[in-house]
């Protein structure tokens, strides 16, 4: 007997997972006592006390962009690049699993093959996020019910890219890791929920709950 996925739900998934993996960190910081944002990287919260907190959250991550790259599929009109946007956050999601397994060191001048490969799966990400951004920008301006969304999304695109300025931040500032990372993540989950939501509005789900 088939088990039928009910599709129509994932948007309301992807508007969650962005708030699981807010608390996830947030307990994560708070059983590790350190609640410094700015020194700590969130690839740090893997390894020592609680890591399987930190390897949680990287796979909420996953999951999040794997399901909202299913919805977000499902509910625009595919134009030029769609196709490869759609990869590329496949992409992402695939990284963000690898993640899980493949950690970095608490000392930022220590490289091994572990800290390479983790280093090698997060830069992938960093770019190919704001990538597919630009990627899906076309088909939102082609979309009546997502051109509201353009600007929004090609703004997003352009602060990756900006955050993805190694030279600096990361090169030149180590002690500004964490902050880094924060940013990174902050503007790739924020645009996710704010697109979760426009597809959730655009199947019905708000306003029969609204009802």
């Amino acid at each position: 007997m088939r088990c039928k996925i009910n599709l129509s739900a994932l948007p309301l998934v992807s508007a969650v997972l962005p708030l699981v993996f807010l608390g996830i960190v947030g307990l994560s910081k708070l059983l590790r006592g350190n609640p410094d944002i700015v020194g700590e990287s969130l690839s740090e919260l893997s390894i020592g006390p609680f890591a399987w907190l930190g390897q949680l959250a990287f796979l909420c991550v996953s999951i999040m962009t794997l399901v909202f790259t299913i919805a977000l599929s499902r509910s625009v009109q595919w134009h030029d690049g769609f196709r490869s946007a759609v990869a590329l956050l496949y992409l992402c999601s695939g990284c963000f699993f690898l993640l899980v397994f493949f950690h970095t060191t608490a000392d930022h001048q220590l490289w091994t093959t572990e800290r390479s490969i983790h280093v090698v799966l997060a830069s992938t990400v960093a770019v190919a996020f704001p990538l597919a951004c630009f990627l899906i920008s076309p088909s939102f301006n082609k979309n009546p019910a997502w051109h509201g969304l353009l600007w929004y999304t090609i703004i997003t695109g352009l602060l990756g890219i900006a955050l993805d300025a190694n030279w600096l931040f990361v090169i030149s500032w180590w002690s500004l890791i964490g902050l880094q990372e924060i940013l990174l993540i902050s503007n790739a989950i924020i645009w996710i929920e704010v697109a979760s939501i426009k597809m959730l509005k655009l199947s019905g789900h708000i306003k029969s709950i609204e009802s």
